[in-house]
């Protein structure tokens, strides 16, 4: 039993042992920062983003909406002369693409 108490003693941790392993110069405080600054620019860059999509998506209702204006205008007629189908039928390349 006496022989057990000595070997607990020698495994006991005293303070200056309690150091985190790595660099000496390692600042905790420093760590902060790095990560402070580096999570401010993740941030910004997400933010930057967000309006750009917001920007694109009006952009594209606009243009949706410039679309659709347009093709209620443009209506494509197809009441035509019966000889009107036949002429468009007998205009058309005799073989697309292909060898």
């Amino acid at each position: 039993m006496e022989e057990h108490k000595k070997h607990a003693e020698h495994h006991k941790h005293k303070a200056h042992e309690h150091r985190h392993t790595g660099s000496k110069n390692t600042n905790p405080n420093m760590k902060f920062w790095v990560m402070a600054i580096a999570l401010a620019l993740l941030i910004l860059i997400s933010g930057v983003q967000a309006v750009e999509l917001v920007g694109l998506k009006n952009k594209l209702n606009n243009d949706l909406e410039t679309l659709s204006v347009s093709s209620k205008k443009s209506t494509v007629s197809t009441g035509q002369s019966s000889g009107g189908l036949s002429n468009n039928l007998n205009n058309l390349p005799t073989m697309v693409g292909g060898c």
